[in-house]
């Protein structure tokens, strides 16, 4: 959830800038990145629990990082 949260801040300063407001540049860089490390995060407690959670089925198999991440 607190994903999610980072993610819509992310879009919505982007409507911002679009819209011409004036934003420091780095508040973008720091939410995506903040989104990244929460997803991160993530996958380490799915890890830590025991869950299996495979990024591709094997019905779907290629490259395990490919650009669309």
């Amino acid at each position: 959830m607190a994903r999610t949260v980072s993610r819509r801040a992310e879009r919505n300063v982007v409507r911002l800038v679009e819209s011409g407001a004036p934003v420091d540049s780095q508040v973008l860089a720091y939410l995506n990145r903040l989104s990244d490390v929460l997803w991160l995060f993530g996958r380490l407690l799915e890890l830590h629990a025991g869950v299996e959670s495979k990024m591709r089925d094997d019905q779907h198999a290629s490259a395990r990082w490919s650009k669309a991440w």
